[in-house]
C-alpha cells in the first residue's frame, strides 16, 4: 500500500508547488506538493506498482491550482511527465540550500536530494520504513522551502 501524508499550513499559495524524489534512473519514490495551503505527499513502497503510483501522483493533480512551480522545473516535467509552468531555481545549477534557509526545518538530508537516493536503497535492502519517513521528511522540507522562495520572490 502507497503511503500518504497531509497536513495543513499557515500559508495560502495561488498555484501548486511540486517536488518529486527519485531514484538514480529517475523513478518518483515520493511525491509531494503544496496547493493552497495543504501540504500533501505520496510515497511509493517496493512492492507497489510503479505505472500505478505515477497515475496515483497525476491523478492528485487534477485537483490543483495552476500555475505549478518546481524548482527545477525541467526534472519534475521528466518525471511525471506535465507540464510546469515556473522555476523557482533563481540560476541553473543553485543549490536550494543556498538559495533559502529555513531555520529549524527538520531534514535528515541537509538538503541535499540525492541522499534520497541512498536511503531508497536502503529501504529496498532492509525493508525498513525509517528510510521512507526520511525520504517524505526530505521531501517536506523541500516543499516548504520552495513555498518560501515562492513568497520571497513575490515581495
Amino acid at each position: 500500500m502507497t503511503l500518504t501524508k497531509s497536513e495543513s499550513l499557515p500559508l495560502f499559495l495561488n498555484g501548486t508547488v511540486i517536488d518529486v524524489e527519485t531514484t538514480e534512473d529517475k523513478k518518483v519514490t515520493c511525491f509531494g506538493r503544496v496547493n493552497g495551503s495543504h501540504l500533501w505527499q505520496l510515497v511509493r513502497q517496493e512492492h507497489d506498482s510503479y505505472e500505478d503510483f505515477v497515475k496515483k501522483c497525476l491523478n492528485e493533480l487534477t485537483y490543483c491550482r495552476h500555475p505549478f512551480y518546481a524548482y527545477v522545473k525541467a526534472f519534475e516535467e521528466e518525471c511525471l511527465g506535465i507540464r510546469v509552468e515556473k522555476e523557482l531555481q533563481h540560476s541553473p545549477y543553485e543549490a536550494k540550500r543556498f538559495a533559502i534557509q529555513v531555520l529549524h526545518l527538520p531534514d535528515c538530508f541537509k538538503g541535499v536530494g540525492a541522499e534520497c537516493m541512498y536511503a531508497w536503497d536502503k529501504y529496498v535492502e532492509t525493508k525498513n520504513e525509517f528510510y521512507l519517513s526520511q525520504i517524505v521528511a526530505h521531501n517536506r522540507a523541500c516543499l516548504i522551502q520552495e513555498l518560501m522562495i515562492n513568497a520571497a520572490d513575490q515581495l
